[in-house]
Formats: structure tokens, sequence, C-alpha cells
């Protein structure tokens, strides 16, 4: 224990229960220095009684831990694992953060400050997916400490289906100039108001370092505008992907608008956007497709896109023949019911392409 730097524990079926994790605790307890902390439970009704605290004393390592990843799903949220995140206060050499809190369906005040590493932290992933007992003002708290982060490059954030959520702000103008990657799974937050999403698209717009963006917005169904603008980060942005599953109230206009900002992306190289269910979508161009040069990735659904005129696929179609680079292409009209004819061209290609996936179902 005196030398370990580097512990990495999976407890599994049976193998998670309680007595099997203390014992691993007190293996812990005698270490000194350690620098990454692995630790993830699966199987979690096994555990009888969790004190988070108990199995991993992070205060001992306040000096030493760079790495901390903690995954402990589908767990009861006491006070031991509570209590483990006032802990996270006391680290003062953090560099990557992950926790996995996914489905503790209990868990609806959580709270943490990171004052004590804001400048060596630079990667965070939070899964906080089906809490649905989660509450706007706890998140707000967490959203607060991480947006007072000054060296981030990393952001993931997993809150799919945290249906009580109705607010949400998260200010990133501190990490402007240094987050890379941004990663917000917000599918089925059906209750987050529209507001949120406008301060949340304010504060993409700031980054101007962002190589890699991902939104999932899948049924957000208070979401009214797509207000995203991508202008500053333009000359840096290579990877862009948004979903837009049935996000209904979104007006034509906003889409095209957003399609615009697209258009100016020249260094993008994976552009995926999912407009699947989206009725209003009629007369759309995308032959701004043949500018972006750069794609080796593109992939666009408008699955039930049923208003979606024959000329505007065939438009796509035409931008896409002009993209030489190409090693994957995805294209899902299905149920795009005025589609009538396709003679599409792929020549300039045809040398690089390595995976076509065309789905024209329903097309009948």
């Amino acid at each position: 224990p005196n030398s370990l730097r580097h512990i990495d524990v999976c407890f599994r079926g049976q193998y998670s229960s309680s007595n099997n994790i203390m014992q691993m605790s007190n293996y812990l307890s005698s270490a000194e220095k350690l620098s990454k902390i692995h630790f993830s439970s699966k199987d979690n009704d096994y555990i009888q009684q969790f004190d988070a605290c108990d199995t991993i004393p992070l205060q001992r390592f306040s000096e030493s831990l760079t790495d901390l990843y903690l995954s402990i799903p589908r767990i009861e949220a006491n006070e031991g694992v509570l209590s483990l995140f006032s802990e996270l206060s006391e680290l003062k050499t953090l560099n990557r953060l992950y926790l996995n809190l996914s489905e503790c369906s209990k868990l609806s005040m959580i709270k943490f400050n990171l004052s004590r590493c804001l400048s060596t932290l630079e990667d965070v992933d939070l899964n906080l997916s089906s809490c649905r007992e989660l509450r706007s003002q706890p998140l707000s708290d967490i959203l607060k400490s991480i947006a007072d982060l000054t060296n981030l490059l990393k952001l993931s954030i997993n809150l799919q289906a945290c249906v009580n959520l109705k607010m949400m702000n998260i200010d990133l103008s501190k990490a402007s100039s240094t987050l890379q990657k941004l990663n917000l799974n917000l599918r089925c937050c059906s209750s987050l108001t529209s507001m949120s999403f406008l301060t949340l698209f304010a504060s993409i717009s700031q980054l101007r370092a962002l190589t890699s963006l991902k939104l999932n917005l899948d049924r957000c169904d208070e979401m009214k505008e797509l207000d995203l603008k991508l202008v500053q980060s333009a000359a840096t942005l290579s990877e862009l992907d948004i979903d837009l599953f049935k996000c209904t109230d979104i007006p034509e206009v906003q889409l095209l608008k957003f399609l615009e900002e697209v258009s100016h992306l020249e260094q993008l190289r994976v552009l995926r956007l999912n407009f699947t269910g989206l009725g209003k979508f009629r007369d759309i161009s995308l032959n701004f497709l043949s500018q972006l040069v750069s794609l080796t990735e593109l992939k666009l659904v408008f699955d039930r896109c049923t208003e979606l005129e024959e000329r505007s696929i065939l438009g796509i179609f035409d931008g896409v023949s002009e993209l030489c680079n190409l090693v994957r292409l995805d294209l899902d009209f299905s149920k795009c019911q005025k589609l009538k004819k396709l003679e599409p061209d792929f020549t300039k290609a045809s040398e690089t392409i390595k995976h076509l996936n065309l789905s024209f179902f329903g097309c009948t």
C-alpha cells in the first residue's frame, strides 16, 4: 500500500456486497499517495449499506489525487453517498473527474465544491441520467462550481430523463478560451424551459477553442428556438453532432438559420444532424455542403420529415456529390413521401468512401 499509486476496482454481482467493499476500503486506508482511483460497482442490489466516504477516503489523498473515476449507478442516495461530495472540495491536484450516479432514483440533493482545484481540473464527466428526483437548484450549484474552472478542456454532462428539471443555467465564460470538447445530453428533459436553452446557446456561442460539440436535445418539448451561433468557433470546430429528434416546436426559419451557421464551419470533418419528426421542414437548401470540403463523415437524418420537398432532397444529394474526402456517409429519408425520383452521384467520393448507408423506408 505504501507504494500504491493507481487502483482500479470493479465489483460485480454478489461480489458487490458491503463486506467485500469494506475490505477494499481497509486496504485503501493504508495507502499514502494515490494519484488515480477508478472505482465502479455494478448490480448494486447486493449492497445493503454503502458509505462512500468510508469506502473511498478522498481527503486522505487531497495532495496527490489527479484522476477520480467513481461509478455507482442505481445506488441508494444515503448520507454516505452525499457526504462524498463534501470531500471533493478538499482535492487540490485533481485533473480528471468522472462521476456516474445514473438511475439513483432518490437522489434529489447533490452539491460539491471544486474551488481547491480550479486551475488543475481539465476534464469533467458527470452522469446523472435518470435521476428523476433531481431538482433545478442542486443542479445549479453543481454547474456554478464547474463554471469557475479556468483550465477546463473537456466537459460532458448527461442529464437524460431528469424529468423534474425546469431550469438549467450553465456559464462557460471562464473556459471560453480553453474548452475544446463539450458533450451535453438533455434527452427527454421535457420540463426544461425555453429560457434554459436560450441561456445554454448563448453560453456555447462564447466558446472560441471548441473542436467538438455534441448536443442531444431529443424530445426537449419546451425548446422553441434554436439560436445557436457558432461563428466564434468556426476556425476550430471539427466535429458537430446535434440531435433534434421530435423538437417539433422549432420554427422552420430557426432551423434554416441554424443551417446557415453550419455552412460557415469550413474546418468540419464530422457532421451529424438528426431532424427526425420535424414536419415543419419543407423547402431547405443544403447546397453549402459542397463548401465543407474537409468532411470525412456525414450523417443526416430526415426520418418522418413528411413535408420535405423533393427538390430539397435532390439538393442535398447535389451537395454531397461534391465532397471528395468522405469516408462515411449516412443519409436517412425514411417516410419522406414527396420523394419520387433519385439520381445520386458519388463519383468524387468513390475512391475514399468506405461506409455508405442510405435509407428510403416508406418512400412508396
